[in-house]
């Protein structure tokens, strides 16, 4: 004879209780889990600009900034070397930075002995938005090409400063790429170079483009501010 199993009742002003779920690395499920009527990220707004050069001192303003050109595309990147040049490739320092630069806009946005949070817009975290990226995906970077993330946290005046540090699987993947990956990445640059103007009016000339050097120091960083919903 059939018996059927008594579970507990709860009452209406009773919460259920919380069943604790295990984290799986398969990213399929984590995709599952997710509900597209739910954000969890407010839509950002941009409460900061500043340009950088080789002397990475930022510059406040939008004099580094560059515009997409959608006429760049189609036939006229037909033919466009993206390897042109490759030779004179200009990169970062080898120095890591973490958030430094941020560090000075906000010295540069603020006066002597005023305060951090009026400064910041009320923000509680400060970091990169790379930064924030892998640490949403660091219970999913387990396969073997994964590099893991390492950061270090400060709580200052109320806001905690996060910043990334380099983890020794990323640096052997950074300096063990062969010639083909870092033609590949130096493409990248260069197309985002052909395609992009420095004036909003501007036509891409895509000689002069495919001929310019690539300079991973001139940047132009937007500062956002965001929500993070429960």
């Amino acid at each position: 004879m059939h018996q059927e199993s008594k579970k507990p009742k709860i009452q209406d002003d009773e919460q259920a209780p919380i069943i604790p779920q295990s984290l799986s690395s398969d990213p399929a499920h984590f995709v599952q889990r997710i509900d597209p009527n739910k954000l969890a990220l407010s839509k950002p707004s941009c409460i900061g600009e500043f340009s950088l050069d080789i002397t990475r001192q930022p510059q406040l303003g939008r004099s580094r900034v560059r515009y997409f050109n959608d006429k760049a595309l189609g036939r006229k990147l037909k033919g466009v070397n993206l390897d042109a040049n490759i030779h004179t490739f200009v990169p970062k320092g080898a120095d890591a930075e973490g958030i430094e630069q941020i560090l000075r806009w906000i010295m540069a946005m603020s006066e002597p002995n005023s305060s951090l949070r009026k400064t910041i817009h009320e923000c509680d975290f400060v970091l990169w938005r790379g930064t924030l990226m892998r640490l949403c995906i660091s219970p999913y970077d387990v396969d073997a090409y994964g590099v893991g993330v390492k950061v270090g946290c400060t709580k200052h005046k109320g806001v905690y400063f996060i910043n990334e540090f380099d983890t020794e699987a990323k640096r052997h993947s950074e300096s063990s790429r062969n010639d083909y990956q870092r033609r590949m990445c130096y493409g990248g640059f260069k197309f985002e170079q052909v395609v992009t103007v420095d004036d909003f009016l501007e036509e891409t000339n895509t000689s002069a483009a495919e001929a310019a050097p690539v300079d991973q120091n001139n940047e132009f960083v937007g500062i956002f501010k965001c929500g993070w919903f429960d």
